[in-house]
C-alpha cells in the first residue's frame, strides 16, 4: 500500500484546531530530524493556542511522542530521553 500523504489538521480537527500531540515512528535515523521537526512544526500551533511548550518524548528506540505540554515553558522545547 503506497504511503498516505499527510492530512490537513484544519480537514481532521476542524478550522483552527490542531492536534496537541502526535507519534512520530522513524524507520531510519536519517530521516529523525525531518520528521521531529514536521511533527513540532503541526504541534506548535496547538502549543501556541495554549501558551505551552512542547515537549518531545523518547518512547523507544524508533517511537518518539512530540507533544504540547504545560510543564514547558510557552516557546521552548524540551527534550526527554527514557
Amino acid at each position: 500500500m503506497p504511503a498516505q500523504p499527510p492530512q490537513d489538521p484544519d480537514v481532521i480537527h476542524g478550522p483552527g484546531r490542531y492536534p496537541g500531540m502526535l507519534e512520530v515512528v522513524v524507520t531510519e535515523t536519517s530521516g529523525l530530524s525531518d520528521a521531529l521537526g514536521n511533527a513540532v512544526d503541526v504541534v506548535a500551533k496547538a502549543a501556541a493556542a495554549h501558551r505551552t511548550g512542547i515537549l518531545i518524548s523518547r518512547v523507544g528506540t524508533d517511537r518518539y511522542i512530540v507533544r504540547a505540554h504545560p510543564a514547558v515553558p510557552y516557546g521552548f522545547i524540551r527534550h526527554s530521553y527514557a
